[in-house]
């Protein structure tokens, strides 16, 4: 497990909690998890599960 937050997942998540429609938006999702993946860090949606 990641014990730090990559500024990526970190601006993805206020934008989650500011307007939670983007969360679902299949474009910005696999943007997000593909550059969370060139980031090397652990599995994106393990981290969003976890909160």
């Amino acid at each position: 497990m990641c014990n730090h937050t990559p500024r990526v997942f970190s601006d993805f998540m206020s934008l989650r909690q500011t307007d939670p429609s983007k969360f679902y938006d299949l474009t910005t999702q696999r943007r997000m998890y593909n550059s969370h993946k060139r980031l090397g860090s652990c599995a994106f949606f393990d981290q969003a599960h976890k909160r």
